[in-house]
């Protein structure tokens, strides 16, 4: 792969869309392990 010196690479733009997906996974993540957590918590309370 030839790097042009006039083309930057978009690494930058790379970079923050990783961040932004990786933030997405941990709240969906997070969001996901709390309802299980109330779920799990309301069959015990059922139990």
């Amino acid at each position: 792969m030839a790097t042009n010196k006039g083309h930057r690479t978009p690494t930058s733009s790379i970079r923050l869309i990783r961040s932004k997906v990786e933030k997405m996974l941990m709240d969906l993540t997070s969001s996901l392990q709390s309802s299980f957590h109330t779920k799990s918590l309301a069959l015990t309370r059922m139990a």
